[in-house]
């Protein structure tokens, strides 16, 4: 058996999970990046290899390995990375919300 590219793994995560552009929508990498790194055409950067692989649901080290089994650490770095991604979420709600209501606060002013 021969070993998979880690581009040919990044294709089949890709298309075996909704496909370049649902994947793209998902992450906000262009269609045309990912295409160019499921191809082998460019080096993906590991913050769009982590973004593919959390849209995909295919584990980062399968992705950089073709191994399923991961590391101890890789479970509670995952949910590290999805509490940071909560609070990320929830600042920029926030300041969304803050946002919104001073522009109600000068609408009413005008």
């Amino acid at each position: 058996m021969t070993e998979t590219s880690i581009a040919q793994r990044i294709n089949d995560a890709i298309t075996q999970n909704g496909g370049y552009q649902k994947v793209s929508d998902t992450t906000g990498i262009s269609v045309s990046t990912l295409v160019r790194a499921a191809k082998g055409k460019t080096e993906p950067k590991l913050k769009d290899v982590i973004a593919i692989c959390e849209a995909t649901g295919v584990p980062l080290n399968f992705i950089a390995y073709g191994r399923i089994e991961s590391s101890p650490l890789e479970k509670p770095l995952q949910e590290i990375q999805k509490g940071l991604s909560l609070m990320n979420e929830a600042i920029l709600s926030d300041r969304l919300r803050e946002l919104e209501q001073k522009i109600d606060k000068l609408n009413k002013n005008s």
